[in-house]
């Protein structure tokens, strides 16, 4: 795919250097110049528009439509760090997320999860006048 765009970027970029007549002067003005840019910028595009659409689809992952997977509730704790609560099998199971990788904190039933959050989720944040 990368080969087709190289292919039509160089066939457009040097078509006016390898069928110009060089020994005549030029029939056409700027106008005619500016249609066989825009003809070809708007190619170059659709080329990049149909490559994008139909090229990434065979490299991109497939959907999980299995459903046995399911994120059920993640909380940020710092842009590159969070903890994630997945459905498996029956299962909630909590995983933290940082740079290092991927770690199980705890599992527990599903049922006790959906009913209500356990404590340990529950982030409290103190202010200026708890403080003092």
């Amino acid at each position: 795919m990368r080969f087709l765009i190289a292919a039509a970027v160089a066939f457009f970029a040097f078509m006016p250097v390898a069928f110009a007549d060089t020994s005549a002067t030029p029939e056409f003005g700027y106008g005619a110049l500016l249609l066989r840019m825009v003809i070809g910028l708007g190619a170059v595009c659709l080329i990049a528009v149909l490559a994008l659409k139909y090229g990434l689809a065979r490299f991109a992952p497939a959907a999980n439509d299995s459903g046995k997977l399911e994120v059920i509730d993640r909380l940020s704790l710092e842009p590159r760090r969070s903890i994630v609560v997945v459905r498996v099998a029956g299962q909630a199971v909590v995983v933290g997320m940082s740079d290092a990788g991927m770690q199980t904190l705890a599992q527990m039933p599903l049922s006790e999860f959906e009913d209500e959050p356990p404590k340990m989720f529950h982030v409290k944040h103190s202010t200026e006048s708890e403080a003092a």
